[in-house]
């Protein structure tokens, strides 16, 4: 399974052109935190804005820590879906790359088990703006 996502991840890595000034991200259930770090920290360098449309889940919420707020926007259809790292360790860094509002969410929920956690709308709207 984790081989299957590292060869998404590097199919939507070199899907988006150096370019783009939107990125989609429709149906991402995640994979290896360090590549999803790479793969938000260089997007966000080059300003790119997102716009989730569908699932964004583990990894992939990652995102959450490289672009501002300001250039992301949620549709509908947009699930973003948090739990635990695979190591104990990880589940700590992705905690401290959340917002502190999304972390209050978070908690307020009983903080991350090894089960999804789906912010959906119209509660995403409370975090993000709508596209």
């Amino acid at each position: 399974m984790r081989i299957v996502a590292a060869l998404i991840l590097a199919c939507a890595v070199f899907a988006v052109p150096a370019t783009a000034q939107t990125v989609e991200v429709s149906n991402d259930p995640g994979g290896f935190m360090g590549q999803y770090d790479t793969r938000w920290r260089n997007l966000a360098a080059k300003g790119v804005n997102v716009r989730i449309s569908g699932m964004c889940a583990s990894a992939c919420t990652i995102l959450l820590h490289h672009i501002p707020r300001a250039k992301i926007c949620v549709t509908a259809g947009a699930r973003i879906g948090f739990h635990t790292a695979s190591q104990f360790s990880g589940t700590d860094q992705l905690l401290d790359y959340y917002p502190a509002d999304i972390r209050a969410y978070i908690f307020s929920r009983g903080g991350l088990s090894s089960d999804m956690m789906w912010l959906n709308a119209p509660e995403s709207y409370k975090f993000f703006r709508r596209c």
